[in-house]
């Protein structure tokens, strides 16, 4: 049993619900509204499936009922709660998108249960998530409050009783700025940890409070709110300054009384006050998932990506053919691949079953398949990069070290690269985010984020030992104000010297050129949208940089450098599912995409402007010539 029942609260401190068996509720299908969205539920140690607590065969069958997602709560103020390791290992075993929430509690009125610090609370969550891969959201900060009272609690405004205090948002702008602040903290704690952006779960407090109607810095979080019944139409629900624009609804609760259904419940699902939730679009960025993989020669173009059934799709153009390389010549993909291209061929690199696969087809022979990890298991994507007929690929493995694998007539090993280079000893220092190798002047680098201050670090071997630099000191040492970094960065190059762009922490994109370590805020200096997830480089005509991304209006947008003046224009007018990848093969650009409807498109660049085409329709893996029949 958790001890953080809250019995008043709409949600409760804990997901909703209680220990008792509600009445047998009829079960309906989810309203209209959100019936084609991805659809979830959240869950707390108070939740139980068929009486009990949530075993794996609950979670299996929420998989089966058609749910994508799990939210769990992960802890309240310094306390853990009582399922949430258990939940959120059988979660990504049933093979939900998993994530976790943290409800928030009053640090300047301490009650049991649990209590603490903005920093404190935010370690609590940093322990119990220490990193987050591809299918794992990040986790959400749960704002929620209420009036002092005998039975509540957890008041943010108010002390629980007399003698004790809150923010008092209500009543003084000094309690307004400082909650906000106090948010924006733990905001900050999180992303910086774990490279990616939180999320904010609340919804009376921001609507009814002024404090909370002009949250500009907070609206730019991607917000999951609730249904209070304040309007016939979820899509209308609207609060502060995200206005109507929030992404995950939480649009009942099991056993309430809603939509003027009493008792509400859903078929088959079989758990006892749990809330049901649904994603307005697709939720694959968010999640790390659905990036897509380009490659190009001067001849032919690349697109390769991998779906939920485990098809692997490699298109191939100009022209764009498709061929369902999982249904025909290669088993099943786990996760998105990246992809190169040389004079030998073109490669595939990706996750299945625990090992680093490449799938190869050279001089137009069959595609084969070969595991080519070190005997570490990927915990991450891998990224890779032709130099000439070498390749080399790059992971973050399950050790929390990087890895390197080269290839030159035979595959070399070098793993455990953090600890090599000095950069993950005992005190910490591991992987935070993916390695991603470039090559300079025959030198073969490994770029990302270790440790969990956000720091950058550029490693390679220089007369058999690995050095490193620090990215983030040494642009700190010229502009003080620049970032931590978040996501993984991209390489591109100038005057022959690497450019090293990354997503800073709140979203801004920055550069830093490794000719003189020398940092530049590109969203600042042109005006450009902040970014949302990884950022792709590619340099045109040796020295024309072009940084794509995924904007906050979830279109795809590009920064790019031409006659020392950066400029910042859209792609294409599809918003996005996931985050774009580039390649060039030195003049022209090809940019893959995953629109929103989990359609491929391509995008592609002459030196003029941008076109951008729908993918072909899929092969489904039984016509010959890999370009024809629809699935």
């Amino acid at each position: 049993m958790s001890p953080f029942r809250n019995i008043t609260a709409t949600r409760s401190a804990g997901g909703g619900g209680g220990s008792a068996t509600p009445p047998a509720p009829a079960p309906v299908t989810p309203p209209a509204e959100v019936a084609g969205w991805p659809l979830g539920v959240d869950l707390y140690a108070l939740n139980s499936y068929l009486g009990a607590p949530i075993s794996a065969a609950g979670f299996a069958n929420l998989r089966a009922q058609g749910k994508v997602f799990a939210i769990l709560k992960s802890s309240q103020g310094t306390a853990d709660d009582g399922q949430f390791t258990a939940y959120y290992q059988r979660a990504a075993d049933a093979g939900l998108i998993r994530g976790s929430y943290h409800f928030y509690t009053n640090p300047k009125a301490p009650v049991a249960p649990g209590s603490g610090t903005v920093a404190q609370q935010a370690d609590k969550v940093i322990s119990l998530i220490p990193r987050l891969g591809p299918g794992d959201l990040a986790p959400a900060l749960d704002l929620e409050d209420e009036p002092r009272g005998a039975a509540k609690r957890y008041p943010l405004d108010e002390g629980v009783a007399p003698g004790q205090t809150g923010y008092h948002y209500r009543t003084t702008q000094a309690g307004r700025t400082e909650v906000i602040a106090d948010t924006q903290d733990f905001l900050d704690r999180i992303e910086t940890a774990l490279g990616r952006t939180p999320l904010i779960y609340t919804s009376v407090m921001w609507m009814d409070s002024d404090m909370m109607n002009n949250p500009t810095d907070l609206a730019a979080y991607p917000l999951w709110t609730v249904n209070h019944g304040r309007t016939a139409r979820l899509v209308d629900i609207d609060v502060g300054g995200w206005g109507t624009a929030w992404d995950i609804i939480q649009y009942a609760e099991d056993g309430k009384t809603v939509f003027g259904i009493a008792n509400y419940s859903e078929p088959g699902i079989g758990i006892g006050g749990c809330d049901f939730d649904a994603y307005r679009g697709a939720l694959a960025g968010l999640a790390d998932l659905g990036r897509p993989a380009a490659a190009m020669t001067s001849a032919v173009s690349f697109a390769a990506h991998a779906e939920a059934d485990g098809a692997l799709h490699v298109r191939t153009g100009p022209g764009w053919t498709d061929r369902n390389l999982g249904a025909r010549d290669l088993p099943g993909v786990s996760a998105d691949p990246d992809m190169i291209a040389n004079a030998s061929g073109v490669y595939l690199y990706y996750r299945r079953e625990g090992r680093l696969m490449e799938a190869r087809s050279e001089a137009g022979a069959p595609w084969q398949a070969e595991a080519i990890d070190d005997g570490t298991a990927p915990f991450n994507n891998p990224r890779a990069v032709a130099d000439g007929t070498m390749r080399h690929v790059a992971y973050w493995g399950d050790d929390d070290d990087w890895h390197v694998l080269s290839w030159d007539g035979a595959w070399a090993e070098r793993g455990g690269v953090l600890t090599l280079a000095g950069v993950k000893t005992a005190a910490g220092g591991g992987a935070s985010g993916q390695p991603i190798p470039y090559v300079v002047d025959g030198v073969l680098h490994l770029v990302g984020r270790a440790g969990q201050d956000g720091h950058l670090y550029d490693l390679w071997q220089e007369n058999g030992a690995w050095r490193q630099d620090d990215l983030t000191a040494l642009g700190r040492d010229l502009a003080a104000d620049m970032p931590v970094a978040t996501y993984a960065p991209a390489v591109g190059t100038i005057s022959g010297a690497a450019l090293i762009v990354f997503r800073g922490l709140r979203g801004d994109l920055w550069a830093i050129s490794r000719a003189d370590n020398a940092p530049t805020n590109l969203t600042q200096t042109t005006g450009a949208q902040s970014a949302l997830g990884h950022p792709t480089c590619v340099t045109r005509n040796g020295d024309e940089p072009h940084i794509i991304y995924r904007a906050a209006d979830k279109l795809i947008h590009e920064i790019w450098l031409e006659s020392g003046q950066w400029h910042v224009q859209q792609v294409c007018t599809e918003p996005a599912a996931a985050d774009p990848v580039a390649a060039t093969d030195g003049a022209a650009i090809i940019v893959a995409i995953r629109a929103a409807d989990n359609t491929l498109h391509m995008a592609r660049f002459d030196g003029g402007v941008w076109t951008c085409d729908a993918a072909p329709t899929l092969d489904d893996g039984t016509s010959p010539d890999g370009g024809g029949a629809s699935s």
